[in-house]
């Protein structure tokens, strides 16, 4: 075991728990595994309070450089192309590891939400004041919260 490159997260109800963990191994008795606050794990970082919120401010910068693509893209490209470019990056990021923080709070759902939106306004050409609705249906996507249902019907469904 590399003791460099390995440390634990303890799980907390709540930011007012302060106690602190020490873990010795019984092979190593000098060395100790440091307690870390969040831990990154297949791309996805959790967080000792599940907030996710580092996990949250990734892909929302993530999010924000796809649209800059997207914005130059847009000019040479049809919407059949625009849509499978979609669905290669921004669905793919939406999507992967979402039956882990797709029950985070309102707000970062809110935050990563507005960006799948300013995303398909840019596939749109529209202004960044116009209703989303249409084109989502049009463009036949999924929003965030239809994505996060559908992932948790399919893993109900698969684990019947």
């Amino acid at each position: 075991m590399n003791l460099g490159k390995t440390h634990f997260m303890p799980i907390r109800k709540s930011y007012l728990s302060t106690h602190c963990w020490e873990l010795k191994l019984k092979h190593f008795e000098t060395k100790t595994v440091i307690q870390k606050g969040s831990h990154k794990f297949l791309g996805v970082t959790v967080d000792q309070f599940f907030k996710r919120k580092e996990n949250t401010e990734k892909l929302v910068s993530e999010l924000r450089s796809l649209g800059y693509i997207f914005r130059k893209s847009v000019k040479y490209s049809d919407v059949k192309t625009i849509k499978t470019v979609y669905y290669g990056y921004v669905y793919r990021k939406l999507n992967y590891g979402i039956l882990a923080w797709g029950h985070s709070t309102e707000e970062n759902m809110d935050k990563i939400f507005k960006k799948q939106k300013s995303i398909i306004r840019i596939m749109q050409n529209a202004d960044k004041n116009t209703s989303c609705r249409e084109f989502f249906v049009s463009l036949k996507i999924l929003t965030l919260p239809s994505i996060i249902i559908l992932m948790n019907c399919l893993q109900v469904k698969q684990n019947i």
